[in-house]
């Protein structure tokens, strides 16, 4: 997982809120404090461990903490029908688009691991910078302003 938050720059982002009430985000460099947490549960031996794993996910996707990160937070589950993991990721540096990316990332990653290769991951596509930059200046181009006319109708109407 240190390769996959290495690879890809959201994951290692943390969130703060500004003085005037916004948000600011930055990237944590990979050498800056932890990337992800790893919490391993041993429920081998217990009767009601299927209880036991849905309160520990609950608790485990409860606690991030945009402001001090991580925002990638795993569960190894070791349960007596085997072993389970909880990859859960804060929305803000996540949408359904980069869940895909993510899990192809993740499966290449874990075969290559369990070949005994060198872990190598396709190129970057653009940053979550570039991203933010592009659907910004989307956002004040004269296509949207169209949009946002149409959009402002439907609203009124509802």
């Amino acid at each position: 997982m240190q390769r996959i938050a290495r690879h890809h720059d959201a994951l290692r982002m943390i969130v703060t809120q500004t003085e005037e009430g916004g948000y600011a985000a930055w990237n944590r460099s990979v050498e800056d404090g932890e990337s992800y947490r790893l919490d391993v549960f041993d429920f081998r031996d217990e009767e009601a461990w299927s209880q036991r794993v849905e309160t520990e996910a609950g608790k485990l996707q409860a606690s991030f903490s945009l402001a001090a990160g991580p925002l990638l937070k795993l569960g190894l589950f070791q349960c007596p029908d085997g072993d389970h993991l909880l990859i859960a990721i804060h929305h803000w540096v996540v949408d359904g688009v980069s869940w895909r990316i993510l899990f192809e990332d993740i499966a290449t990653a874990y075969e290559q691991a369990a070949q005994g290769q060198d872990i190598r991951l396709p190129l970057k596509t653009d940053s979550f910078q570039t991203w933010s930059q592009q659907l910004g200046a989307y956002a004040a181009s004269p296509a949207m302003e169209t949009q946002r006319a149409y959009w402002q109708s439907v609203v009124e109407k509802a």
